[in-house]
């Protein structure tokens, strides 16, 4: 998918290609989206995936100001590009009022049908989004008959919002900051889901460099915080089952280092001017430390990550410490069973040449074998990861 913004038109514009194993271009579907006399327009691409039918489906959030109509216009789509119709587009329209769709994360089961499961928000009197958390939302589309199964929506309850927001805010009934992207999504055995969402935020620092003649070259330092993810157990009607919090605060900071191009052309009371910058390098490792990798297994979730070696046995979101240095990290485990109760697993001792785990990158095989990327001083290494059990959790060749 590519996208890109036409500001003097007025035109938001994205293109879907599907591309086959020779890379050949199988369909491809260009879309422009207007935002003339659209006041406050909000357009969001909320996920796309491939069905086991090599169908393309692709969610879509928009709202806007009809000044007009004088209310606040929604909508909440699956776009669907489907292989036996020739990949024409259809149009599946998710129908609720009075609430605001944060983001989405899709899944297709075997059995096509469509699972959408996100965070919402409340909407004021004028049909406005409040724009906090209000609890999660969970839809199945039938993609056989392009039915909405089922839409359900689940209000945080007062355990989740206390260890995310403290007790005093909780009781008062205070809505959580949307500051969580969504992480995973899970199919149980039973037909239920798991879902996952993640703290982040990133900070651009103030760019500083140097220019010679046309070339410049600037420094800009980038902060990612990575903290606690928000796990939710979904019944197969869209019920909570259950809510739990990792606990964890981790923060990477590195810096890029880009060369910036300038050229100007004109008169003495017109110019134009053009610029480009070119990364150049990254000094410096950065958010592929951060993140966690999620593993389900016999029923049960593990979610590995680094942590500081401070934190061994704390699952209290009020006493952690933030993991700054991932050089000294360590890889842990949180285990959730079929109720939702966590069990914190650490190794007993840090070995010498341990690797240093990057949960932010890693393939999931079929037979319980996950490839990670690593790191151990100045090398940087792929390996098998397999969960083995409660004494040893965690293998890496």
């Amino acid at each position: 998918m590519h996208a890109s913004l036409f500001e003097k038109e007025e035109i938001m514009q994205y293109e879907i290609k599907l591309i086959d194993d020779a890379l050949n271009v199988v369909t491809s579907h260009l879309e422009r989206v207007e935002f003339k006399d659209r006041r406050d327009l909000e357009f969001t691409i909320s996920d796309f995936d491939i069905t086991y039918d090599q169908d393309i489906i692709l969610v879509i959030n928009e709202s806007y100001r009809d000044k007009k109509k004088k209310q606040n216009i929604e909508k909440f789509e699956v776009h669907a590009f489907k292989n036996k119709n020739n990949y024409s587009k259809e149009i599946i329209n998710v129908d609720f009022t009075g609430k605001e769709v944060i983001n989405c994360e899709i899944m297709v089961n075997k059995d096509n049908i469509l699972n959408l499961v996100g965070f919402y928000s409340s909407v004021n009197k004028r049909g406005k989004a409040n724009w906090k958390l209000k609890g999660i939302y969970s839809g199945t589309v039938d993609l056989n008959s392009n039915d909405v199964t089922n839409l359900k929506f689940n209000v945080f309850d007062y355990e989740t919002k206390v260890k995310l927001i403290g007790e005093r805010r909780a009781k008062k009934d205070k809505d959580i900051m949307p500051l969580y992207s969504t992480h995973s999504l899970i199919e149980k055995d039973n037909g239920g889901l798991i879902f996952m969402a993640e703290y982040r935020r990133s900070v651009v620092g103030k760019s500083q460099g140097i220019g010679i003649g046309g070339l410049g070259v600037s420094l800009t330092p980038i902060t990612f915080m990575s903290n606690e993810i928000i796990v939710t157990s979904l019944n197969t009607d869209g019920s909570v089952e259950w809510s739990n919090v990792i606990t964890k605060d981790q923060m990477a900071s590195y810096t890029t280092l880009s060369a910036g191009f300038v050229s100007f052309s004109g008169t003495s009371n017109f110019s134009v001017g053009v610029g480009i910058s070119i990364p150049l390098a990254v000094l410096g490792k950065g958010p592929e430390y951060l993140g966690a990798i999620p593993i389900y297994k016999d029923g049960k979730l593990i979610v590995v990550f680094n942590d500081n070696v401070k934190n061994k046995g704390i699952t209290d979101i009020q006493e952690i410490k933030k993991m700054t240095n991932y050089n000294k990290a360590i890889p842990t485990a949180f285990q959730f069973s079929k109720t939702g109760e966590i069990t914190r697993m650490d190794p007993e001792s840090v070995a010498k040449d341990e690797v240093v785990i990057r949960p932010g990158v890693y393939y999931s095989k079929y037979n319980d074998e996950y490839i990670i990327y690593a790191s151990k001083k100045k090398q940087d290494k792929l390996g098998r990861m397999t969960i083995s059990g409660n004494k040893e959790i965690v293998k890496r060749d």
